[in-house]
């Protein structure tokens, strides 16, 4: 049994496949939300950055991320990151905001599928999964370093 869901976290969202479309809620600058899907996301690449506000590995890959060579992809656009909250603590969530650079997409699952590991299977936080520009996925549960490297080499 063990055997068998470790292996249904493994097959979801391969390198190579379609990443699973969800739906996740934004936090824009003037305070409101607005509804998106992950589909809806428009760059060259894309950057789920799975994470919580009280995580301090989180915090850690946040400005490893902020002083790395990607900053400039993210402000030419062709780099889209989607800092995602998959919890339900919404007041810390919100909270945090400011922490993230304002080119990234702040966001939560209102639904909490993604903590249910439905779709994505995810066993700890943080997690990186980098997509490409149909949203396949190219890096899975990736290491912040092996995502700038793919950018670099």
């Amino acid at each position: 049994m063990q055997y068998e869901y470790q292996y249904k976290i493994c097959a979801m969202n391969r390198e190579g496949t379609p990443a699973a479309d969800f739906k996740y809620r934004e936090l824009l600058p003037d305070g409101k939300f607005r509804e998106r899907n992950l589909y809806d996301i428009k760059g060259e690449y894309t950057l789920i950055f799975f994470n919580n506000p009280d995580c301090g590995s989180c915090a850690e890959i946040l400005e490893v991320i902020k002083d790395s060579p990607l900053v400039g992809l993210i402000q030419k656009g062709e780099l889209k990151v989607l800092a995602m909250y998959i919890d339900e603590d919404l007041s810390a969530w919100r909270n945090n905001r400011e922490k993230y650079p304002k080119e990234w997409i702040y966001a939560y699952d209102g639904q909490l599928i993604l903590r249910d590991n439905g779709i994505y299977g995810l066993r700890a936080i943080p997690s990186l999964y980098l997509l490409d520009k149909e949203k396949r996925v190219i890096l899975k549960d990736a290491p912040v370093d092996r995502i700038i490297s793919y950018f670099i080499l």
